[in-house]
């Protein structure tokens, strides 16, 4: 079985995050998965050390905390390695130069990846009068000398020169944007932006470092009080670990940085084009496949790399903590970088379904578009971009399954269960009448979801999914049939206007998407009859396909996950212990048994009769019946027999009664084959096997004293059943065009006749 529409919603939440996360360039190998019974290896990935934090300067010895699992430590000199060192510090007494901006990567024993590089710090020979030439700078600028930012500006190895500079680029862009119309031209002076040497991270830095504290400060005096501790903690975060923060700050803006260098004033230009063609049929085709091949381009060499992706996740998990107040201990090594790993992926998955356009998806597209049916040309579309998409899947399974698989199953349970856990420990103690406020389906939600377990929520999920995709391809298979079919039961319409000419109201009926008008009322009505058939139709189509190839255990499976979420348990929570039955216990285990034991023969008797259904094309039976009588009533009562009098006066039913009789007769017949029929008797055994259960319905549906006689009530089903059979195997022998009037009496008094057998057993 397939799963991979989950995997391919997989692959949109990680891009989701992945967009906040971008780094740097790097190249791609590209093709997507799916999931099939095949078990697959989960996708190695080593556990990368964390970088070095804490870099400072003290006299001419840089030195930094030390990280643990670390063998050495490489330092690097403005970008160039210069030295391997055992310990947390190195001493460049012996380097020259008036501007010295070191960074440091910490070494991995063998197994695990060396970290990515630390952030900056700088030694500069004249840095006292840097800071005072850059405050001079920032007085023009209304930042307070005071707030640090110089400070932090020159510790990063900014110069007044250079700052200068970058002020003045960034004025020079702002000016030129002000009048800007033309794309090419706004490109142009963005491009001349990024060509500035311009010390990104120190600039990060002193915003992140000096400036964001005093602004969430200000936030935190005008916010609610539940938002305070969001702002204290995210200050705290700030304080505590910097450079994680301005590591993925820079991480991003280096990403689109690198991406903004491949947008090209020839590529703005054909961007423009698309966007101004006045309709899609006007589009040229070519052109459209150009820009996707450039924009496919322009990803797979901006693809993020690991470490650049790690970065962000490192600091989204801070984040999340301080803006939480939560400590998380995940239960998985290396969670970041799998989970960057994954994004990475994701990516490549993305990269590859935008490639899946081709010129002949651009060309139906056209052809869609230039249809006079306005209400179906939406359906042509979207099942022309399901076929590709199918076809993206189909072609793409080992992306999507290296993707599914970068988390073995034991960390998915582990994740899960931790989550879990942590969800009850934010609620721990709350109840329906305590302090939370909830109403009590928020409360029953709320406990559903911490009655999850990992294995039963699973499955289910991987059933749901599977399901999804036989949707998808049945609505592929019958070119959308059903939803062409749900256009066309909504644009049934029923309309009156004045006419003062003949002094009364005159009807119209009709059918916008069919673009037909009906002469009369019961035309309209037996045409949305027919109508609603035909979705029946494709509902039954669709249905079967969903459960053709379920098992028992898949059944099994759903019952599971149903019982772990502890649903009686939370639907008497608000009981009062006094209110409930003294069995309540055995009438729960009952129900709960009952629930595992029915679910798989409910499931064969829907693939049976489902199954019979739409191999027999019974429906399109059942329309010929509806004809039939329709027919009928028109010969006797004319076309608008539903507005002659006659018709509600003399007419009885019976003919209706007689032709629906036979023609349901003859196919449950061919339904309840003698293993069905065996598996019917055994749900009615199953029923009445819950005693308790069936006693407490019982009670409280007829408020009797005591219980009913359980054993003569499941006597009754069953001789009821074997009724419901005989007589279904009678009718179904009857023609209506010799129909006798002792039959016809026969098929009225079988509902009587039905229900007799429950006359001693039910109360008056």
């Amino acid at each position: 079985m397939k799963i991979t529409i989950r995997k391919l919603l997989t692959v949109g939440m990680l891009l989701i995050a992945g967009f906040v996360l971008l780094g740097c360039k790097e190249e791609t190998t590209t093709k997507p998965t799916v999931r099939t019974t095949t078990t697959y290896t989960p996708t190695p990935v080593a556990e990368q050390i964390d970088a070095p934090k804490g870099l400072k300067i003290t006299g001419q010895v840089l030195s930094w905390e030390a990280v643990p699992g670390a063998t050495g430590y490489v330092v690097y000199v403005n970008d160039v390695a210069k030295a391997t060192v055992s310990t947390t510090s190195y001493d460049f007494t012996l380097l020259t130069g008036d501007k010295l901006v070191f960074k440091v990567k910490a070494k991995a024993s063998t197994g695990k990846e060396d970290s990515v590089l630390s952030v900056s710090v700088a030694y500069q020979a004249n840095a006292v009068a840097q800071v005072s030439a850059i405050k001079t700078q920032l007085a023009d600028l209304g930042i307070a000398a005071d707030s640090g930012f110089a400070e932090e500006l020159v510790r990063k190895g900014m110069s007044a020169t250079e700052f200068e500079s970058a002020v003045a680029a960034f004025e020079t862009f702002v000016e030129g944007l002000e009048d800007v119309d033309d794309p090419a031209v706004g490109n142009a002076l963005i491009k001349q932006l990024l060509a500035e040497d311009v010390d990104l991270e120190a600039l990060v830095s002193g915003v992140v470092v000096a400036l964001l504290p005093d602004y969430l400060e200000a936030m935190a005096e005008g916010a609610y009080p539940e938002e305070v501790d969001m702002y204290q903690g995210l200050i705290e975060m700030i304080e505590e670990d910097p450079d994680t923060v301005v590591l993925a700050i820079v991480t991003t803006l280096e990403y689109f940085i690198a991406f903004q260098e491949d947008i090209t004033d020839d590529f703005l230009a054909k961007i423009m084009a698309l966007a101004e063609t006045e309709d899609i049929q006007s589009l040229n085709t070519a052109e459209v496949i150009i820009v996707k091949d450039e924009i496919v381009d322009i990803l797979t060499e901006n693809l993020p790399t690991t470490d650049q992706l790690v970065l962000v996740y490192n600091c989204l998990m801070a984040l999340s903590e301080a803006m939480s107040g939560i400590e998380y201990t995940l239960p998985v090594v290396s969670y970041e970088v799998k989970s960057a790993t994954q994004t990475r992926l994701a990516f490549q998955a993305m990269i590859a379904l935008i490639d899946t356009i081709d010129a002949a998806y651009i060309d139906k597209l056209k052809e869609i578009s230039v249809l006079e049916d306005t209400y179906f040309a939406p359906v042509d579309a979207i099942v022309l971009t399901l076929k590709y998409v199918r076809t993206f899947l189909d072609s793409n399974e080992a992306l999507l399954n290296q993707i599914d698989n970068v988390f073995s199953a034991q960390e998915k349970a582990a994740l899960f269960n931790y989550m879990i856990d942590e969800l009850s420990a934010q609620f721990e103690g709350e109840g329906f009448e305590e302090g939370m406020g909830m109403d009590m389906a928020s409360f029953i939600m709320l406990n559903v979801m911490l009655n999850l377990e990992y294995e039963a929520t699973s499955d289910v999920i991987d059933l749901f999914f599977v399901s999804l995709e036989q949707v998808l391809d049945v609505l592929i298979k019958t070119d959308g049939e059903l939803m062409r079919t749900i256009i066309i039961d909504q644009q049934f319409y029923s309309e009156w206007e004045w006419d003062s000419d003949k002094g009364d109201y005159i009807d119209y009926y009709g059918n916008y998407a069919l673009n037909v008008e009906y002469d009369n009322g019961t035309e309209y009505d037996h045409a949305r009859t027919l109508a609603n058939m035909n979705i029946v139709k494709q509902l039954l189509i669709v249905l079967d396909a969903v459960i053709e190839d379920l098992t028992a255990e898949d059944a099994n499976d759903v019952s599971s996950f149903l019982l772990s979420l502890e649903i009686p348990d939370l639907l008497l929570a608000d009981v009062e212990e006094s209110e409930l039955p003294e069995n309540i216990d055995d009438i729960v285990d009952d129900a709960e048994k009952l629930l595992v034991k029915i679910l798989p023969m409910l499931l064969k008797l829907g693939q049976d009769g489902i199954g019979y259904m739409v191999d027999k094309n019974v429906i399109d039976g059942v329309k010929a019946v509806i004809e039939d009588v329709n027919s009928h009533y028109v010969t006797l009562y004319g076309e608008d027999y539903r507005s002659n009098n006659d018709y509600w006066i003399e007419n009885d039913g019976e003919y209706e009664m007689v032709v629906q009789t036979i023609f349901v007769s003859d196919h449950v017949a061919k339904i309840l084959t003698p293993a069905e029929k065996a598996n019917v008797l055994a749900m009615i055994a199953s029923v009445f096997d819950a005693e308790d259960l069936v006693d407490f319905i019982f009670m409280m549906s007829f408020e009797l004293e005591e219980p009913i006689d359980a054993a003569l009530f499941e006597q009754a089903a069953v001789d009821a059943f074997n009724f419901f059979v005989s007589e279904v195997n009678v009718f179904r022998t009857y023609n209506k065009a010799s129909i006798t009037q002792e039959q016809k009496n026969r098929i009225s008094a079988f509902p009587d006749s039905f229900m007799e057998f429950f006359a001693d057993v039910l109360p008056a």
